[in-house]
């Protein structure tokens, strides 16, 4: 019997060891913030000093103080013209504590300061959609619902003059003699992130991540970690290509983040079922670029609403789950984990 013990705890020491290994994120931090449970809660994003986000139930913008540990709510000022926070699409903070707020419908990125004090409207001239923003060492990058107006998808801001904001497109593709058609969002709808080589965008429908280097002497790229459905219709005249969106999704990507002095690892929380592998609402999963495979995972125990990452900082606010909650229970925080990344 005592042999037998021994050998438990042998087995148990091998698999903690095992486990320490393995773990590419380490919690550091956890912090409460008063969030009611029928909020819904997304667009993080993280700087050295704060966090800010937007709860679209109350339509508010929140920043957190990392510093002093306060929650500051700013309200969206809705409607049409200057200084209006109407149809926001993204949210980003840069190293100087601007606030930028992506505007799709008026194809306009409004900027305030950290107590939401406005700052100034920057117009694009283009007639298309601005989906996501990023920022890298305070270079503001765009994505876009189509590549047939400026070439490509992503795009580096590279001057502002007269409010009006000029695009460096990103690997602009050569036209053909086939013209595609992408329904709705849907092609490139999805979450992305940025380090000093690339970026890498996840699309939300599809198990495809697209990948754009910043070296543009380097090739952008396309690759499937996991099956996916996509129905292709051509023209009868062989002019046309349409693409239409999944009739099935079997894995829906909820949020995605690269590593940010590595070139080959890119963390994903997805959910759903293939015939290679199962995907856990509670889990982070690490691939591999250049391996093309999954190389790890790690159990977050709950649930994530939203994620940031912020040089090796990872910042993730939970969902309320609705199976540990009784309809009686009143919540009115929720939390906001702290992580680092390991090399």
């Amino acid at each position: 019997m005592r042999s037998f013990i021994i050998l438990l705890h042998l087995l148990w020491l091998i698999t903690a060891s095992i486990s320490a290994q393995n773990r590419f994120i380490v919690p550091v931090d956890t912090f409460n913030i008063p969030i009611n449970k029928t909020n819904y809660i997304f667009d993080l994003d993280a700087n050295n000093d704060f966090l800010v986000f937007r709860d679209y139930t109350t339509r508010k913008l929140h920043t957190y103080s990392l510093k002093s540990n306060n929650l500051n709510v700013i309200e969206e000022n809705t409607g049409l013209g200057g200084n209006k926070f109407r149809d926001i699409f993204d949210v980003k903070i840069d190293e100087n504590n601007i606030i930028y707020l992506l505007n799709g419908n008026e194809r306009k990125i409004i900027t305030v300061d950290i107590d939401g004090k406005y700052s100034k409207d920057i117009y694009h001239t283009y007639k298309i959609f601005l989906l996501r923003l990023l920022n890298h060492n305070n270079e503001i990058y765009v994505s876009t619902d189509t590549e047939t107006q400026l070439g490509s998808y992503y795009h580096q801001i590279t001057s502002i003059e007269n409010d009006i904001v000029s695009f460096n497109p990103l690997f602009p593709v050569i036209n053909n003699d086939i013209e595609v058609i992408y329904e709705a969002f849907s092609f490139l709808q999805g979450v992305s992130d940025i380090n000093d080589y690339h970026i890498v965008h996840g699309r939300r429908h599809h198990s495809i991540f697209d990948i754009f280097p910043l070296d543009t002497t380097k090739n952008k790229s396309v690759l499937s970690y996991d099956d996916y459905q996509e129905f292709e219709f051509m023209s009868e005249d062989g002019k046309t290509k349409t693409i239409y969106p999944p009739s099935q999704v079997y894995v829906e990507l909820n949020e995605m983040f690269v590593h940010p002095n590595n070139d080959a690892k890119v963390y994903i929380n997805a959910e759903g079922s293939t015939s290679n592998m199962s995907y856990y609402k509670n889990l982070l999963y690490e691939y591999d670029l250049k391996q093309k495979v999954f190389t790890n995972s790690y159990n977050l125990d709950y649930t994530p609403a939203t994620i940031a990452r912020h040089d090796d900082m990872i910042y993730i606010i939970s969902k309320f789950e609705k199976n540990i909650i009784r309809d009686d229970e009143v919540m009115d925080y929720t939390n906001i984990y702290v992580y680092k990344i390991l090399d």
